[in-house]
């Protein structure tokens, strides 16, 4: 079931900023509320009850903080971030297990999730009584994420868009998606550190040769131009995700991607790659 994102309202006053719940799925009286209540759950903001009328509702205090939403707004998606963000979700599910709560109980949308000023923590919500299918959420989630994206970064788009295909799986593992960010972070930094070689020093050299040799040990989608300037390949998902970022083309012979010429929202799973399954938290998208 898609999030309704009606049942959320802010308040924003001069001494606090609130987010209420109105849900007719809460359940006030429940194990997962009282845990909620009464205790500090990390990556978990703090939440309070609140009386309207006949109805009980679910409040939390978002003060100091901001929606993923609008922190997105002021400025695109870049690879750290959304490493962040997985990062944070794939901690918050140790959490939530360690509470005995319920994955199904997380709200994903970027209307739910909040971010602290630095961009450095990210804070969620929970909603008691929820059902929420916790796969199909995340790649919704993740396909929300996309379209907020800096199609300038290449690093942002070939993590992005992996992510989000790995999720179309019948069967997906959250530990396989770490891989696929501790890996792009890694790939990241050699470039990077490639890119640090190049620079000349103090004779002038620019470490040609070392990067060269680099290259030999650990092969990575990088290319030389002719006058010998380090420089990024063009990888295949950067070059056509960025002609249409609301709704991309991936090519047939981009990794993990098997379906050439069909938009994101309609791809289907790629069976051609094995999936890891050595950790606790295995997801089905039914």
């Amino acid at each position: 079931m898609d999030f309704d994102s009606n049942i959320l309202s802010f308040e924003h006053n001069l001494k606090h900023s609130l987010l209420t719940i109105n849900s007719p799925e809460f359940q006030p009286e429940s194990y997962e509320t009282r845990m909620l209540l009464h205790s500090q759950i990390p990556d978990i903001l703090p939440a309070e009850l609140r009386r309207s009328d006949e109805n009980i509702l679910l409040q939390y205090d978002i003060s100091g903080v901001e929606t993923l939403a609008t922190f997105l707004s002021a400025r695109p998606l870049g690879y750290r971030m959304l490493a962040t963000i997985m990062q944070s979700i794939d901690h918050l599910l140790d959490v939530l297990e360690e509470y005995l709560l319920p994955e199904s109980a997380l709200l994903l949308h970027t209307n739910s999730v909040f971010v602290t000023p630095s961009g450095d923590r990210i804070l969620f919500t929970l909603l008691p009584g929820a059902k929420n299918n916790f796969p199909q959420a995340l790649s919704s989630f993740l396909y929300s994420l996309l379209k907020r994206i800096d199609y300038q970064e290449d690093r942002a788009v070939i993590m992005g868009y992996r992510l989000y295909q790995e999720t179309q799986r019948e069967f997906f593992k959250m530990e396989h998606l770490m891989e696929i960010v501790s890996s792009n972070l890694r790939r990241e930094e050699h470039i990077i550190e490639l890119e640090k070689l190049n620079l000349p020093d103090k004779n002038g050299k620019s470490g040609q040769n070392t990067i060269n040799q680099s290259l030999q040990n650990k092969p990575s989608a990088l290319a030389f131009s002719k006058n010998g300037v380090f420089q990024l390949a063009e990888d295949p998902i950067c070059a056509q995700a960025s002609q249409n970022p609301e709704n991309p083309i991936l090519p047939s012979n981009a990794h993990h991607f098997s379906d050439s010429n069909t938009p994101i929202n309609e791809m289907q799973p790629d069976t051609s790659c094995d999936t890891i399954v050595s950790k606790s938290h295995l997801f089905s998208s039914d």
